[in-house]
Protein backbone atom coordinates (compact mmCIF):
# COMPACT_ATOMS: atom_id res chain seq x y z
CA UNK A 1 0.00 0.00 0.00
CA UNK A 2 1.50 3.32 -0.88
CA UNK A 3 1.19 6.45 0.98
CA UNK A 4 -2.17 8.54 0.48
CA UNK A 5 -1.88 12.04 -0.72
CA UNK A 6 -5.33 13.87 -1.05
CA UNK A 7 -7.09 13.89 -4.50
CA UNK A 8 -6.98 17.12 -6.38
CA UNK A 9 -10.48 17.89 -6.15
CA UNK A 10 -12.64 16.40 -2.88
CA UNK A 11 -16.40 16.44 -2.52
CA UNK A 12 -18.00 16.33 0.84
CA UNK A 13 -19.82 13.52 2.01
CA UNK A 14 -23.91 13.74 1.68
CA UNK A 15 -25.82 13.04 4.54
CA UNK A 16 -27.26 9.37 3.77
CA UNK A 17 -24.50 8.56 1.90
CA UNK A 18 -22.33 5.37 1.89
CA UNK A 19 -18.92 5.29 1.82
CA UNK A 20 -18.25 3.68 -1.38
CA UNK A 21 -20.71 6.06 -3.05
CA UNK A 22 -18.97 8.67 -1.71
CA UNK A 23 -15.66 7.20 -3.10
CA UNK A 24 -17.45 6.78 -6.82
CA UNK A 25 -18.16 10.43 -6.63
CA UNK A 26 -14.82 11.51 -5.63
CA UNK A 27 -12.98 9.16 -8.44
CA UNK A 28 -15.08 10.71 -10.82
CA UNK A 29 -14.65 14.06 -9.80
CA UNK A 30 -10.94 13.51 -10.44
CA UNK A 31 -11.08 11.86 -13.64
CA UNK A 32 -10.64 8.59 -12.73
CA UNK A 33 -12.72 5.50 -11.89
CA UNK A 34 -12.98 3.55 -8.79
CA UNK A 35 -10.71 0.83 -9.88
CA UNK A 36 -8.08 3.14 -10.93
CA UNK A 37 -7.97 5.33 -7.47
CA UNK A 38 -7.29 2.27 -5.78
CA UNK A 39 -4.49 1.04 -8.24
CA UNK A 40 -3.26 4.20 -7.55
CA UNK A 41 -3.24 3.56 -4.06
CA UNK A 42 -1.85 0.10 -4.19
CA UNK A 43 -5.15 -1.53 -2.67
CA UNK A 44 -6.72 -4.68 -4.00
CA UNK A 45 -10.19 -4.19 -6.17
CA UNK A 46 -12.09 -5.16 -3.77
CA UNK A 47 -16.03 -3.92 -2.54
CA UNK A 48 -14.69 -4.44 0.65
CA UNK A 49 -11.92 -3.06 1.60
CA UNK A 50 -9.40 -3.77 4.74
CA UNK A 51 -9.04 -1.35 7.91
CA UNK A 52 -6.13 -0.23 6.18
CA UNK A 53 -7.20 0.09 3.25
CA UNK A 54 -9.66 2.94 4.59
CA UNK A 55 -7.13 4.81 6.33
CA UNK A 56 -5.40 5.59 2.98
CA UNK A 57 -8.66 5.97 1.19
CA UNK A 58 -9.92 8.38 3.83
CA UNK A 59 -6.77 10.91 3.63
CA UNK A 60 -6.96 10.57 0.08
CA UNK A 61 -10.39 11.94 0.08
CA UNK A 62 -9.65 14.03 3.14
CA UNK A 63 -12.95 12.65 4.88
CA UNK A 64 -13.16 11.90 8.52
CA UNK A 65 -11.72 7.60 8.85
CA UNK A 66 -14.56 6.98 11.48
CA UNK A 67 -16.96 8.14 8.83
CA UNK A 68 -15.67 6.17 6.14
CA UNK A 69 -15.67 3.07 8.06
CA UNK A 70 -18.67 3.31 9.46
CA UNK A 71 -20.01 3.73 6.22
CA UNK A 72 -18.59 0.94 4.64
CA UNK A 73 -18.61 -2.61 4.46
CA UNK A 74 -15.46 -4.13 5.64
CA UNK A 75 -14.56 -7.90 5.16
CA UNK A 76 -13.98 -9.33 8.61
CA UNK A 77 -13.77 -12.91 10.61
CA UNK A 78 -15.29 -13.49 13.56
CA UNK A 79 -14.67 -17.07 15.35
CA UNK A 80 -13.45 -18.37 12.67
CA UNK A 81 -16.25 -17.59 10.04
CA UNK A 82 -16.31 -14.34 7.53
CA UNK A 83 -18.00 -11.47 8.41
CA UNK A 84 -18.80 -8.09 7.71
CA UNK A 85 -18.33 -5.19 9.72
CA UNK A 86 -20.77 -1.98 8.96
CA UNK A 87 -22.69 0.75 11.00
CA UNK A 88 -20.58 0.20 13.75
CA UNK A 89 -21.46 -3.42 14.33
CA UNK A 90 -20.65 -6.90 13.00
CA UNK A 91 -22.92 -8.80 10.72
CA UNK A 92 -22.91 -12.37 10.21
CA UNK A 93 -25.37 -13.23 8.08
CA UNK A 94 -23.52 -13.78 4.15
CA UNK A 95 -26.81 -12.28 2.83
CA UNK A 96 -27.08 -9.27 4.92
CA UNK A 97 -25.27 -6.74 3.23
CA UNK A 98 -25.06 -6.30 -1.04
CA UNK A 99 -21.31 -5.51 -0.92
CA UNK A 100 -19.94 -6.18 -4.94
CA UNK A 101 -23.51 -5.88 -6.04
CA UNK A 102 -24.79 -2.74 -5.07
CA UNK A 103 -28.78 -1.57 -5.90
CA UNK A 104 -29.84 2.00 -6.51
CA UNK A 105 -32.83 3.73 -6.83
CA UNK A 106 -32.98 5.39 -10.25
CA UNK A 107 -36.02 8.13 -9.48
CA UNK A 108 -33.90 9.31 -6.40
CA UNK A 109 -30.31 9.16 -8.35
CA UNK A 110 -32.19 11.72 -11.13
CA UNK A 111 -33.41 13.67 -8.14
CA UNK A 112 -29.43 14.57 -7.34
CA UNK A 113 -29.32 11.89 -4.41
CA UNK A 114 -26.16 9.64 -3.34
CA UNK A 115 -25.98 6.58 -3.01
CA UNK A 116 -27.78 5.88 0.08
CA UNK A 117 -25.94 4.23 2.98
CA UNK A 118 -29.82 2.00 3.51
CA UNK A 119 -29.14 0.57 0.30
CA UNK A 120 -26.40 -1.33 1.06
CA UNK A 121 -28.64 -3.72 3.18
CA UNK A 122 -30.10 -6.22 1.18
CA UNK A 123 -33.37 -6.16 2.84
CA UNK A 124 -33.55 -2.44 1.52
CA UNK A 125 -35.33 -3.71 -1.17
CA UNK A 126 -37.23 -1.09 -2.13
CA UNK A 127 -37.73 2.79 -2.05
CA UNK A 128 -39.34 4.46 0.81
CA UNK A 129 -39.77 7.85 -1.29
CA UNK A 130 -40.61 6.31 -4.70
CA UNK A 131 -42.44 2.77 -3.58
CA UNK A 132 -41.01 0.89 -6.34
CA UNK A 133 -38.28 -2.06 -6.13
CA UNK A 134 -34.63 -0.98 -6.58
CA UNK A 135 -32.60 -1.50 -9.53
CA UNK A 136 -29.29 -3.98 -9.31
CA UNK A 137 -29.19 -4.45 -12.80
CA UNK A 138 -28.99 -2.25 -16.53
CA UNK A 139 -32.07 -2.73 -18.81
CA UNK A 140 -29.44 -2.23 -21.74
CA UNK A 141 -26.57 -4.31 -21.50
CA UNK A 142 -28.23 -6.42 -18.62
CA UNK A 143 -25.83 -7.21 -16.20
CA UNK A 144 -26.04 -6.73 -12.73
CA UNK A 145 -24.67 -2.96 -11.01
CA UNK A 146 -21.15 -3.07 -10.02
CA UNK A 147 -19.04 -0.43 -7.95
CA UNK A 148 -16.78 -0.24 -10.63
CA UNK A 149 -19.11 1.64 -13.00
CA UNK A 150 -18.02 5.08 -13.83
CA UNK A 151 -20.15 7.10 -12.27
CA UNK A 152 -23.16 6.26 -9.32
CA UNK A 153 -25.54 6.67 -12.30
CA UNK A 154 -24.24 5.21 -15.36
CA UNK A 155 -23.76 1.45 -15.91
CA UNK A 156 -19.72 0.27 -16.77
CA UNK A 157 -21.36 -0.46 -20.49
CA UNK A 158 -21.91 3.40 -20.39
CA UNK A 159 -25.91 3.88 -20.42
CA UNK A 160 -27.44 6.27 -18.01
CA UNK A 161 -29.21 4.09 -15.10
CA UNK A 162 -32.65 3.52 -15.48
CA UNK A 163 -35.70 1.35 -14.29
CA UNK A 164 -37.44 -1.40 -16.05
CA UNK A 165 -40.91 -0.09 -17.51
CA UNK A 166 -42.41 -2.67 -14.95
CA UNK A 167 -40.54 -2.59 -12.24
CA UNK A 168 -42.86 -3.96 -9.70
CA UNK A 169 -44.41 -1.46 -6.93
CA UNK A 170 -43.86 -2.55 -3.36
CA UNK A 171 -46.31 -3.85 -1.45
CA UNK A 172 -47.69 -1.72 2.33
CA UNK A 173 -46.28 -4.84 4.67
CA UNK A 174 -43.19 -5.05 2.58
CA UNK A 175 -42.33 -1.47 2.88
CA UNK A 176 -43.51 -1.22 6.93
CA UNK A 177 -40.90 -4.44 6.99
CA UNK A 178 -38.22 -2.17 5.22
CA UNK A 179 -38.75 0.86 7.76
CA UNK A 180 -38.13 -1.80 10.87
CA UNK A 181 -35.29 -3.02 9.16
CA UNK A 182 -33.38 0.20 8.53
CA UNK A 183 -34.31 2.02 11.69
CA UNK A 184 -32.97 -1.13 13.33
CA UNK A 185 -29.64 -0.97 11.39
CA UNK A 186 -29.25 2.80 12.77
CA UNK A 187 -30.26 1.78 16.31
CA UNK A 188 -33.35 3.85 16.12
CA UNK A 189 -36.44 3.45 17.11
CA UNK A 190 -39.38 1.26 15.38
CA UNK A 191 -42.26 3.08 14.65
CA UNK A 192 -45.50 1.27 15.67
CA UNK A 193 -48.32 1.28 12.63
CA UNK A 194 -50.76 -1.41 12.56
CA UNK A 195 -48.79 -3.21 9.92
CA UNK A 196 -45.56 -2.99 12.97
CA UNK A 197 -48.12 -4.47 15.37
CA UNK A 198 -49.14 -7.74 13.36
CA UNK A 199 -45.85 -8.81 13.81
CA UNK A 200 -44.97 -11.37 16.22
CA UNK A 201 -43.38 -10.02 19.44
CA UNK A 202 -40.41 -12.45 19.11
CA UNK A 203 -38.92 -10.42 16.10
CA UNK A 204 -38.38 -7.16 18.35
CA UNK A 205 -35.77 -9.25 20.11
CA UNK A 206 -33.35 -9.51 16.86
CA UNK A 207 -30.63 -7.19 15.48
CA UNK A 208 -31.21 -6.01 11.96
CA UNK A 209 -29.16 -8.34 10.94
CA UNK A 210 -30.78 -11.62 12.62
CA UNK A 211 -34.10 -9.87 11.26
CA UNK A 212 -32.81 -10.48 7.51
CA UNK A 213 -31.37 -14.18 8.40
CA UNK A 214 -34.84 -14.59 10.02
CA UNK A 215 -37.01 -13.74 7.07
CA UNK A 216 -33.93 -15.61 4.55
CA UNK A 217 -34.89 -19.04 6.53
CA UNK A 218 -38.54 -18.26 6.97
CA UNK A 219 -38.75 -17.64 2.98
CA UNK A 220 -36.36 -18.74 1.32
CA UNK A 221 -38.11 -22.01 0.18
CA UNK A 222 -40.73 -21.76 -2.34
CA UNK A 223 -42.20 -24.91 -1.51
CA UNK A 224 -42.08 -27.97 1.15
CA UNK A 225 -38.51 -29.67 1.47
CA UNK A 226 -37.09 -27.76 -1.07
CA UNK A 227 -33.35 -28.29 -1.12
CA UNK A 228 -31.40 -24.92 -1.02
CA UNK A 229 -27.95 -25.45 -1.96
CA UNK A 230 -24.94 -24.20 -0.02
CA UNK A 231 -24.24 -21.25 -2.73
CA UNK A 232 -28.00 -20.13 -2.89
CA UNK A 233 -28.05 -19.63 0.91
CA UNK A 234 -24.62 -17.22 1.02
CA UNK A 235 -24.53 -15.99 -2.61
CA UNK A 236 -26.46 -12.25 -2.86
CA UNK A 237 -29.75 -13.00 -5.04
CA UNK A 238 -31.02 -9.74 -7.08
CA UNK A 239 -33.19 -7.53 -5.31
CA UNK A 240 -36.31 -8.85 -6.95
CA UNK A 241 -34.92 -12.42 -6.04
CA UNK A 242 -35.16 -10.90 -2.32
CA UNK A 243 -38.00 -8.91 -2.65
CA UNK A 244 -40.08 -12.86 -3.13
CA UNK A 245 -38.12 -14.24 -0.85
CA UNK A 246 -38.85 -11.39 1.99
CA UNK A 247 -42.52 -11.80 1.29
CA UNK A 248 -43.07 -15.30 1.70
CA UNK A 249 -40.80 -14.91 5.08
CA UNK A 250 -43.15 -12.10 6.58
CA UNK A 251 -46.55 -13.91 5.41
CA UNK A 252 -44.59 -17.27 7.08
CA UNK A 253 -43.66 -15.39 10.10
CA UNK A 254 -46.85 -14.20 10.84
CA UNK A 255 -48.23 -17.14 11.12
CA UNK A 256 -45.97 -18.32 13.64
CA UNK A 257 -47.82 -16.26 16.32
CA UNK A 258 -45.75 -15.90 19.66
CA UNK A 259 -44.17 -19.44 19.10
CA UNK A 260 -46.45 -20.16 22.02
CA UNK A 261 -47.99 -23.08 19.94
CA UNK A 262 -45.44 -26.10 18.22
CA UNK A 263 -44.84 -25.20 14.57
CA UNK A 264 -47.91 -26.33 12.49
CA UNK A 265 -46.58 -29.28 10.47
CA UNK A 266 -47.17 -27.49 6.87
CA UNK A 267 -45.06 -24.38 7.96
CA UNK A 268 -42.15 -26.46 8.99
CA UNK A 269 -41.80 -27.68 5.96
CA UNK A 270 -41.32 -24.45 4.25
CA UNK A 271 -39.35 -22.95 6.93
CA UNK A 272 -35.17 -23.90 6.27
CA UNK A 273 -33.63 -25.26 9.34
CA UNK A 274 -30.14 -24.76 8.56
CA UNK A 275 -30.32 -20.80 8.12
CA UNK A 276 -31.66 -20.85 11.97
CA UNK A 277 -28.93 -23.61 13.04
CA UNK A 278 -26.12 -20.72 11.14
CA UNK A 279 -28.11 -18.21 13.14
CA UNK A 280 -27.65 -19.87 16.50
CA UNK A 281 -23.97 -20.81 15.69
CA UNK A 282 -22.97 -17.78 14.78
CA UNK A 283 -25.55 -14.30 15.37
CA UNK A 284 -23.17 -11.70 17.05
CA UNK A 285 -25.63 -10.96 19.61
CA UNK A 286 -26.72 -13.17 22.45
CA UNK A 287 -30.56 -12.45 21.80
CA UNK A 288 -30.37 -13.20 18.08
CA UNK A 289 -28.76 -16.52 19.33
CA UNK A 290 -31.44 -17.25 22.02
CA UNK A 291 -33.96 -16.53 19.30
CA UNK A 292 -32.60 -18.48 17.07
CA UNK A 293 -32.43 -21.19 19.60
CA UNK A 294 -36.07 -20.78 20.31
CA UNK A 295 -37.37 -20.74 17.01
CA UNK A 296 -35.33 -24.18 16.63
CA UNK A 297 -37.31 -25.58 19.42
CA UNK A 298 -40.66 -24.48 18.37
CA UNK A 299 -39.87 -26.32 14.93
CA UNK A 300 -39.04 -29.64 16.91
CA UNK A 301 -35.40 -29.37 16.33
CA UNK A 302 -32.52 -29.45 18.64
CA UNK A 303 -30.27 -26.33 18.26
CA UNK A 304 -26.58 -27.81 17.54
CA UNK A 305 -24.28 -28.12 20.54
CA UNK A 306 -21.54 -26.58 19.19
CA UNK A 307 -20.74 -23.13 19.45
CA UNK A 308 -16.86 -23.36 19.84
CA UNK A 309 -15.95 -21.97 16.77
CA UNK A 310 -18.07 -19.02 17.13
CA UNK A 311 -16.20 -17.84 20.36
CA UNK A 312 -19.00 -18.41 22.86
CA UNK A 313 -17.14 -20.03 25.84
CA UNK A 314 -18.56 -23.65 27.59
CA UNK A 315 -20.24 -21.52 30.47
CA UNK A 316 -22.07 -19.80 27.96
CA UNK A 317 -23.05 -22.75 26.03
CA UNK A 318 -24.69 -24.42 29.05
CA UNK A 319 -26.36 -21.19 29.87
CA UNK A 320 -27.61 -20.38 26.91
CA UNK A 321 -29.02 -24.14 26.59
CA UNK A 322 -30.18 -24.06 30.47
CA UNK A 323 -32.51 -20.92 29.77
CA UNK A 324 -36.09 -21.07 29.79
CA UNK A 325 -37.34 -19.21 26.77
CA UNK A 326 -39.93 -17.09 26.93
CA UNK A 327 -41.76 -15.47 23.87
CA UNK A 328 -44.80 -14.47 25.07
Amino acid sequence: MREASTLPVTVEPAPGESGLGCLLRAARANGISLAGLLEALDLPKSPRPTREGLNALAQALDVDPAWLASSTVVACRRGGYGASEWQDRVWTCPLSLRGAHPQVCTDCLREGSPCLIDWELAGCVACLRHPRLLTDGCVHCGRRLSWWRPAIDVCACGHFLSAEPDRPVAGAELLTWIERLVARARGAAVSSSGATQRLPRWIDALSADALLAASFAFGIRREPYERITSTAAIVCPTTLQVARILERGIARILRSGELRERCPSDLGTLVYEEGLQRLWLRGSEQGDRLAAAGLLRWMGCLPRRSRASSGAGEGQQGELFDLELDFG
